[in-house]
């Protein structure tokens, strides 16, 4: 018996210390990349094992020293796709939706789509950046209103393009797409008979408790300030309920943290299988709904970026090996891959 308990005891400590290592080693990579960009504010929340830590370097603006913490509110961009289709993922669970029907079943009658789009689209395909829709031309957006180009993007626009587009010419092909979240935006409204915005808040953020993650009104002494890559200010995106589905929260590592949880709870996992499935692989990219799917030998990691004009950042998770991580830098440059990227190796 004694025996026994020496052995597991041993175990304990060499997992402890194991774990410790890598605590180590993942702050080592954000302190570095923090020394390379010394400008710049970082954010970071992992779990493993259930266990929380955050790494927080900078200052969340560059005008005064106020530390970053792991309440600070950065934009999470198209992280927001993420919520956006696990909200879809809860209505096929409700058998309400179907992935494989069409859009047509499902979209509010106000929009009315061109013949040539009739039936072709399944809502899978939105999710999974396939459907063949052109996207809104950010180019031109950003000529018209250079500070907040999604100001322009309206309901006329996205009609616009229903009625206007004839063909899909690249349906089935890989084309990142934010006209196609707006779509299923207005699809959960439709099903749902609710605003994007409350359905979001009724199904998500209340239900988890993530009080600090902000749609229209973010104003506080804890939100950093957003620069472009080459460091000029950049303003937060204004809260805009046609685009808002495709990019528009905002949030800290805490509350990031809990939807994480989420993620991994072996209890949601009905949902988790509809998100994680892969629904588009070529050689380059594999997708999920809303998600990268990430293989290597035999690890398989969930992930999806985000990025604005101003902020970038990653969220990442493996149910298997239960860690999750999130990534939030205020500025518009690679650092968040970066820094993602080099936590992968050491992760796998």
């Amino acid at each position: 018996m004694i025996k026994y308990i020496t052995i597991a005891l041993s175990l304990i400590f060499i997992n402890t210390c194991f774990a410790q290592e890598m605590i180590t080693k993942i702050d080592s990579i954000i302190k570095v990349n923090s020394n390379l960009n010394q400008k710049i504010g970082i954010s970071v929340g992992f779990i493993k094992n259930n266990e929380e830590h955050f790494f927080n370097y900078g200052n969340l603006n560059r005008t005064d020293s106020t530390k970053i913490s792991q309440n600070s509110i950065f934009e999470i961009g198209s992280i927001t796709k993420l919520f956006t289709a696990h909200l879809i993922a809860r209505q096929v669970e409700l058998g309400k939706i179907d992935l494989d029907n069409t859009i047509d079943d499902y979209l509010p009658p106000f929009f009315e789509l061109n013949t040539g789009l009739q039936n072709k689209i399944k809502v899978s395909d939105l999710a999974s950046h396939q459907s063949g829709l052109p996207d809104f031309n950010f180019q031109e957006l950003m000529e018209v209103n250079p500070k907040q180009p999604l100001n322009e993007v309206t309901k006329e626009m996205v009609d616009s393009v229903l009625m206007n587009t004839s063909n899909l010419k690249s349906y089935g092909s890989y084309q990142y797409s934010n006209i196609s979240y707006v779509l299923l935006g207005y699809i959960l409204e439709n099903i749902v008979q609710d605003n994007y915005e409350n359905i979001i808040k009724n199904n998500i953020l209340i239900p988890l408790n993530m009080s600090k993650t902000k749609t229209l009104d973010y104003a506080g002494n804890e939100v950093t300030m957003g620069y472009n890559a080459q460091g000029e200010l950049q303003d937060f995106f204004n809260w805009n309920s046609v685009i808002a589905p495709a990019g528009l929260l905002k949030s800290n590592a805490t509350d990031m943290l809990k939807f994480i949880r989420l993620l991994l709870k072996p209890n949601n996992q009905a949902i988790n299988n509809q998100l994680e499935s892969t629904y588009f692989k070529n050689t380059f990219i594999e997708l999920g709904l809303g998600l990268n799917i990430l293989r290597e030998n035999d690890t398989v990691v969930f992930a999806k970026t985000g990025d604005t004009l101003g902020q970038s950042c990653v969220l990442a998770y493996n149910p298997e090996k239960e860690w999750g991580i999130i990534i939030l830098t205020n500025q518009a440059n690679r650092t968040a891959n970066e820094i993602f990227n080099q936590i992968f190796d050491i992760l796998n």
